[in-house]
C-alpha cells in the first residue's frame, strides 16, 4: 500500500529521561510535529509511546512504567512491544506508523531495521515525519537516507557514552564520589569547580569518615581477617548489638530492613573505597543490570584520595579469600550445578587452613560415612 493511500495511522514516540528531556513537553512535540506529514485526510487512530533508552535490547523495551510518573496530554495504547503485536494482527486498527525522527524507534541500526521490518511484513509502513513522503514504488533514496540517519544515531549515541565514560574516569581519579556514599563515609560536599554550575548550587562529593559507622566498617574486617567467622556469623554478631553497630539504610527508607542482612556484611567487605581509594565501575548499572564487573574493568584513582579504613593489604587479603571460597562452592566446568547438600557440616564456614588461610569445605565418604574437611 503507498503511503498516500493510507488513511489510519498509528503515532509512535519515545523520550528518556537520561537525555535530561520532559516527556511532557517532549511527547507531545514529536506528535504535534508528525501531523503535518501525513498524507491528507490520514488520521492518527492510536498512540503507543515509552519513556526508555532506545539503545536497550528489543527484547528489554516496552515493559517499563515510567510513563505513569507523568501527567503526559497524550492517551496511551501501549508501548513498542504492544505496536508490534497489533502491527501483526488481521485486525489492527491501523495500516501505517508514524514517528517524528528515525532515532526515535531505537538508537542501535539493528533493532531500527528489525522494528520496520516487521511490520512492513504484514503490510504496515513506518515513515517519519523528517523524511520525505514517497508515493510511488522508488523507495531507494530514501532507504538510503534513513540508513544514514540511523547510522549517525547510533554514532552519536556512542560518542556521547565514550565522552561520559571518560569524564567519569577523570572524575574518579580526581577523588570524587558518584553515587551514594558508603557505610562508614559521609559525603563532604565541594562547590563545583565550574562557575556556571557553582551558581546553580551544583555540588561536587568527596569522602569523610562517619564518626560512628567508620569504626564498624573496621571492626567487621578484623572479625572476618583474624577469627574465620563466616558471614552468617559475622551477620549475627553486628545484630546482637544495633546500637553499637547500627545496620545500614538503603536509599528508600520504607525498604530497611532494621537489621544487618548478609548481603549488607559483603558488600562491606567487597568494597575497595575503604582503602582510601576511589573506585568506579564495579557494577554495570545500566548495560547489565547491576551486575558485578571484573575487576580489570574497575577504575581506580592512582593514590588515594579520602581517609582510609582498611590497608590496600588487607582488601586484598579479603578478595582473595572470597575467590577462593566462591570457586570451592562452584560445579566443575560442564557439570551440572550441583544438588542442594543435605548434609549438615558443624564447623562449616569455621574451619581454615594452617597453612594458606584458606576456608576449608566439608564432604563426606559414601562407603563409611564418615565427615572431613579439606
Amino acid at each position: 500500500m503507498r503511503q498516500n493511500q493510507i488513511t489510519r495511522w498509528a503515532w509512535w514516540g519515545r523520550t528518556s529521561t537520561e537525555d535530561l528531556q520532559d516527556p511532557t513537553l517532549s511527547l507531545p512535540r514529536q506528535l504535534s510535529n508528525s501531523h503535518p506529514a501525513l498524507p491528507p485526510g490520514a488520521v492518527i487512530v492510536a498512540h503507543f509511546y515509552d519513556i526508555e533508552s532506545g539503545r536497550k535490547d528489543l527484547a528489554q523495551r516496552g515493559h517499563g512504567r515510567a510513563h505513569e510518573q507523568f501527567d503526559i496530554p497524550i492517551p496511551r495504547d501501549g508501548g513498542i512491544q504492544d505496536l508490534l503485536v497489533e502491527a501483526q494482527r488481521p485486525d489492527r486498527r491501523f495500516d501505517g506508523v508514524i514517528c517524528e525522527s528515525i532515532d526515535r524507534v531505537a538508537r542501535r541500526t539493528y533493532y531500527g531495521t528489525m522494528i520496520e521490518h516487521e511490520p512492513e511484513r504484514a503490510g504496515v509502513l513506518l515513515v517519519a515525519a523528517d523524511e520525505p513522503m514517497h508515493a510511488g514504488r522508488k523507495r531507494a533514496t530514501a532507504i538510503l537516507t534513513r540508513r544514514v540517519k540511523q547510522g549517525v544515531a547510533e554514532w552519536y549515541a556512542l560518542e556521547a557514552l565514550e565522552k561520559s565514560w571518560d569524564g567519569f574516569k577523570e572524575h574518579t581519579e580526581q577523588g570524587y564520589n558518584i553515587g551514594r556514599p558508603p557505610y562508614g563515609y559521609l559525603a563532604e560536599k565541594i562547590p563545583h569547580p565550574v562557575p556556571a554550575r557553582r551558581e546553580q548550587g551544583k555540588t561536587k562529593t568527596r569522602l569523610v569518615l562517619d564518626p560512628v559507622r567508620a569504626p564498624v566498617v573496621r571492626y567487621l574486617y578484623d572479625l572476618y581477617l583474624s577469627t574465620g567467622l563466616g558471614l552468617m556469623q559475622l551477620r549475627d554478631k553486628l545484630n546482637a548489638d544495633p546500637d553499637a553497630y547500627p545496620p545500614p539504610t538503603p536509599p528508600d527508607p520504607r525498604r530497611a530492613l532494621g537489621h544487618w542482612a548478609v548481603s549488607s556484611v559483603w558488600e562491606i567487605l567487597r568494597n575497595p573505597k575503604y582503602t582510601g581509594y576511589m573506585v568506579w565501575n564495579r557494577r554495570a548499572r545500566k548495560s547489565a543490570g547491576n551486575r558485578i564487573n571484573p575487576p580489570s574493568e574497575w577504575i581506580w584513582s592512582p593514590e588515594p584520595m579520602h581517609p582510609a579504613i582498611v590497608s590496600r593489604a588487607e582488601y586484598d587479603t579479603v578478595a582473595t579469600r572470597a575467590a577462593a571460597n566462591e570457586a570451592s562452592r562452584r560445579p566443575a566446568t560442564g557439570q551440572p550445578d550441583a544438588e542442594p547438600t543435605r548434609t549438615e557440616y558443624l564447623y562449616r564456614g569455621l574451619v581454615r587452613c594452617g597453612i594458606c588461610g584458606l576456608r576449608m569445605s566439608g564432604n563426606i565418604r559414601r562407603r563409611t560415612g564418615r565427615r572431613y574437611y579439606f
